[in-house]
């Protein structure tokens, strides 16, 4: 609502701006370009919290300065030609994932379905593991030290093997499974007596 004045004044001055507009367009292109990126990106990087599609819109404009900059730097067939083998190996690579099966990460998966059950009480120790999050639906708990855990009944998942405490014995690991995202990292399941 604060903005709506001034973009009135800028819709009474339309053809003026329409004007310069194309006069950049025409003669400075590449600047023109540049420009609608880099001030976006330098007033956005200045905020604190950052989302992950805040560059979303600059694409486009990214884009056609990179365009107008490699049309000066190489001829006009090479780079059609390039554009054609990137968009060939593009298209084959979604293809191939779409052909080629994670067995392996959906066996991994499917382990952590089976093995967590959201009936029962859970702890991370040191570490979150996402996917279990997930798969629970809820929050749990993250405990940094295991020198005041007084919660009883409950499943430790901890991503390190624990020697033994007063509450954690060797008897008491339930099982291990590996973390499907993370090669050679396991997390151990530990009930607490």
């Amino acid at each position: 609502m604060n903005f709506i004045p001034y973009f009135f004044l800028l819709f009474l001055k339309i053809k003026t701006l329409k004007e310069s507009f194309s006069y950049f367009l025409k003669n400075y292109p590449s600047n023109l370009f540049l420009s609608l990126c880099i001030f976006p990106l330098i007033f956005l990087s200045f905020t604190g919290q950052k989302f992950d599609k805040y560059l979303l819109f600059l694409y486009p404009f990214f884009s056609l300065f990179l365009a107008e900059l490699l049309l000066k730097l190489y001829r006009e067939n090479f780079l059609f030609k390039l554009s054609s083998l990137f968009y060939g190996l593009s298209f084959l690579a979604v293809i191939l994932t779409l052909l080629i099966p994670y067995k392996n990460l959906k066996i991994e998966t499917n382990l952590w379905k089976i093995y967590l059950d959201p009936t029962k009480e859970y702890l991370f120790y040191q570490n979150i593991q996402p996917l279990a999050l997930f798969l629970l639906k809820r929050p749990v708990p993250l405990i940094e030290n295991l020198e005041n855990l007084q919660d009883k009944n409950k499943i430790l998942i901890s991503s390190e093997f624990i020697k033994e405490t007063e509450f954690i014995k060797e008897k008491n690991l339930l099982f291990k499974l590996k973390d499907p995202y993370k090669k050679e990292t396991y997390w151990f399941f530990y009930q607490i007596e």
